[in-house]
């Protein structure tokens, strides 16, 4: 489990765990809680809590998009 494992990582750090992240989810499940794109795009699945509720995305966030303020 990753709780904002990349939130104060400059960007080519973040890069570089991410594509560690992805090496790794070949064997292994991983549990990351973000706010940045990078992370969620490269998600097999990804889940968003909006108003307490949890929601399950079609999709991963594309990278760039930003989530509305206040979602926690």
């Amino acid at each position: 489990v990753l709780d904002e494992a990349t939130t104060a990582l400059d960007p080519e750090t973040e890069r570089s765990v991410c594509e560690a992240l992805q090496h790794l989810s070949a064997t292994m499940t991983i549990v990351a809680i973000s706010h940045q794109p990078a992370i969620t795009a490269v998600a097999d699945h990804v889940f968003e809590v909006r108003g307490g509720q949890l929601f399950e995305e079609d999709r991963p966030v594309v990278a760039g998009a930003s989530v509305g303020a206040g979602d926690e």
